[in-house]
């Protein structure tokens, strides 16, 4: 288990859980009932992934909590995701269909963290793209087997391929790999370009070698670390 991935919550969050009592949420008393859309989804994704890899989630539990003060959007750490509030927490007729669809994604992000990134980790941050791009594709994936009407692959193309195409004809774009030589690096890399045009070439690599082929390949990746 990498050590950024290691963390911990001290705090007096109410939580809900799934109907086994594996999955839960936790947020502040006061936004908790705004915690239902992820803890319906969320193990639903979890449940595809698995099917979708065929490797199990390897760890007995998952938690979720929504943190009022948190400066990134979401945080894969193993088994324990935490998020902006705004990232996994919907309340139906006050929340946008936006907002909604922005908690389904970074929800199913996370949790291809799980197997991306988590599982299986690079040795070093040149290759942070793996993580970053794998997650970014298969949150689509993940997003349309709960919300089919939503059309999220095709939405793709314009939230992902099409915004990338534009960053990468600028001079200021960089290789998805790129090599990381001091701490103070790693930081910069976390960008559209590791994110996003990671994700397309993983997209394109499952539309040339047929989604089939390209799962097995995923599982034998997973298995083979």
């Amino acid at each position: 288990m990498s050590t950024y991935l290691v963390a911990f919550i001290v705090s007096d969050f109410d939580v809900r859980k799934s109907e086994d009592g594996n999955f839960r949420v936790w947020a502040r008393h006061d936004a908790i009932n705004q915690s239902q859309y992820s803890l319906d989804i969320g193990p639903k994704i979890l449940k595809y992934f698995e099917d979708y890899f065929k490797i199990k989630f390897p760890l007995p539990k998952m938690d979720m909590v929504a943190l009022p003060d948190f400066s990134a959007g979401a945080m894969e750490n193993w088994g324990l995701i935490t998020y902006r509030e705004t990232a996994m927490l919907y309340q139906e007729g006050i929340s946008t269909r936006g907002s909604k669809q922005r908690v389904g994604v970074v929800v199913s992000h996370e949790l291809a963290h799980q197997w991306f990134g988590n599982l299986v980790t690079p040795s070093w941050w040149t290759d942070l793209w793996l993580n970053e791009g794998f997650a970014s594709y298969i949150e689509y994936i993940g997003m349309d087997a709960v919300e089919p009407t939503w059309k999220a692959l095709e939405q793709f193309v314009v939230h992902e391929l099409q915004n990338v195409f534009s960053l990468d004809a600028l001079e200021s774009s960089h290789p998805i790999s790129i090599e990381v030589g001091h701490p103070d690096e790693i930081g910069e890399i976390f960008d559209k370009i590791s994110y996003g045009k990671g994700a397309s070439i993983i997209r394109m690599m499952d539309h040339f070698l047929t989604t089939e082929v390209f799962k097995r390949g995923l599982t034998n990746y997973l298995n083979s670390k």
